[in-house]
């Protein structure tokens, strides 16, 4: 079984970008996605900082865009094509 790791803040820019989370928060999109990955036999790793610009101001950065900070996730490689499949739908 392989494992990877992956941030709310990748899941978050992916739903952005797919206009999958017009005006909901990056806090109600990730417990949605908390729920999701777990409902996956994923599990919660921890919180890091964003590789982004995370400056105060920087554009883009704020409730309704990316996150500052994102919880990390470990899941099953064969389960993130479920985790896409179900993130498409909202």
């Amino acid at each position: 079984m392989i494992k990877i790791n992956i941030g709310a803040d990748e899941i978050i820019l992916w739903l952005r970008k797919n206009n999958k989370a017009v005006g909901k928060t990056t806090q109600d999109l990730g417990a949605k996605i908390l729920v999701l990955v777990e409902s996956l036999g994923g599990e919660k790793l921890s919180e890091l900082q964003c590789r982004w610009e995370c400056t105060i101001g920087a554009e883009g950065i704020d409730k309704l865009d990316l996150p500052k900070t994102a919880t990390q996730y470990s899941i099953k490689t064969t389960e993130i094509g479920k985790l896409y499949e179900q993130l498409s739908k909202w």
